[in-house]
């Protein structure tokens, strides 16, 4: 419940979209060559940040691709961010189908822990007596809404990794635009808003490719 407080008192409404907009550089070139990548590769509409968080070092955004499909699309960005942006990791991505209504339980092409997965721990490592059960995954939650590009959003939190995989521990916005589900997802050691305040910012920065 803490986590909620915090991330929907700044969260709670598109009012502030402007102000956040302002508050990026634009986005690197290696951004947009990812996002071409991907527009490449995939069947549907690739949204990619105009602005981008300031840092120290080039952005060298990497195309991750979800197995031999066209049906989803995950960039990631690993290298680093300066003192100016407490965030040092993130990942965009986009799938044909849309999120559910609710966004828990969606997300899955991109990654995102969908729900709570066990396995069984037993007495010798040949087998014989289960003694309990150890967590394998954990789902992502939905702790807030807001708006992204005029339509409904919602604010995420990964579990820690390993159990919420590749987005262990990040803020990830999530929401469906022109039948598609895409979303933004930030990793900060600061706090889960500085986080969240990231991964809004790119998202709303977001626009088709030019040439699309």
């Amino acid at each position: 419940m803490a986590t909620l407080a915090l991330v929907a008192t700044g969260c709670g409404d598109d009012g502030g979209a402007d102000e956040l907009r302002s508050g990026l550089p634009p986005a690197p070139t290696s951004v947009a060559d990812g996002c071409r990548q991907a527009d490449e590769a995939v069947s549907f509409t690739v949204l990619c940040p105009t602005g981008w968080p300031e840092n120290v070092r080039p952005s060298r955004t990497t195309l991750r691709m979800l197995g031999e499909t066209d049906e989803a699309y995950l960039l990631e960005d690993n290298t680093g961010f300066g003192s100016r942006s407490p965030v040092f990791h993130v990942l965009l991505g986009g799938q044909h189908e849309p999120f559910p209504s609710t966004f828990e339980g969606g997300g899955k092409r991109l990654r995102v822990t969908t729900r709570r997965v066990v396995t069984p721990y037993y007495a010798s490592p040949r087998g014989g007596r289960v003694l309990g059960h150890r967590v394998v995954e954990r789902p992502t939650r939905r702790v807030a809404t807001t708006h992204v590009r005029g339509q409904h959003a919602a604010i995420m939190k990964a579990p820690p990794y390993p159990h919420g995989g590749i987005h262990g521990a990040h803020m990830i916005v999530m929401w469906n635009e022109n039948g598609h589900g895409y979303l933004v997802s930030a990793h900060s050691e600061r706090s889960p808003r500085a986080a969240t305040m990231a991964a809004l910012r790119i998202a709303r920065s977001s626009q088709p490719l030019p040439d699309r």
